[in-house]
């Protein structure tokens, strides 16, 4: 097996800060999983994250530093463990 393939890459450390809830700084972001105007997920090495509000727009996103410029109404900040598509996932065997 290949060195590089068995070394881990390095945690990115994760913050956020929000500014009069119509701007939001991330750091540590590895990717964004679903976006749309009132809820936003993303990655990063602490779990998923969503933020839910209004007129949600990405500014800026760069995967190599891990930076997420977010602007719009901004309700709420939740972190989860799992995708919440995988809760659906689980609640639909449930119901079967």
């Amino acid at each position: 097996m290949n060195q590089s393939n068995m070394q881990e890459k390095p945690k990115k450390p994760h913050s956020f800060t929000v500014r009069s809830r119509h701007n939001a700084e991330f750091e540590g972001i590895n990717e964004v999983t679903g976006f749309d105007d009132g809820l936003v997920t993303l990655d990063s090495a602490e779990g998923g994250i969503s933020v839910e509000g209004a007129e949600l727009k990405i500014e800026r996103f760069d995967a190599e530093t891990g930076m997420l410029s977010l602007t719009g109404r901004i309700d709420a900040v939740i972190y989860f463990s799992k995708a919440p598509s995988d809760k659906k996932k689980g609640m639909a065997k449930f119901f079967k």
